[in-house]
């Protein structure tokens, strides 16, 4: 039995459609798509890029500030600092 739908039609999204989270969420899957290609050959990932931009913009802050600027516990941001090494 073929579908009823053709993959050129536009799909109603129903109730999805005024739902800010479902969008939001569809914008943050775009942008992390986007984000891996970008930096595919790096072994970077976002949280490693937004330590660098911190550092970047705050030279000399302590790893204990980024980690709290990032809510980041201190446990875990020994480890991130260790793989930007």
């Amino acid at each position: 039995m073929p579908s009823p739908f053709n993959p050129d039609d536009d799909i109603d999204l129903g109730i999805l459609n005024d739902l800010v989270g479902f969008h939001i969420r569809r914008a943050s899957n775009a942008f992390l798509a986007d984000f891996n290609n970008s930096v595919a050959d790096t072994n970077m990932r976002q949280v490693l890029v937004a330590l660098l931009f911190i550092i970047d913009a705050n030279p000399g802050i302590y790893q204990g500030c980024v980690g709290e600027a990032l809510g980041i516990k201190r446990g875990n941001m020994v480890n991130l600092a260790n793989e930007l090494t």
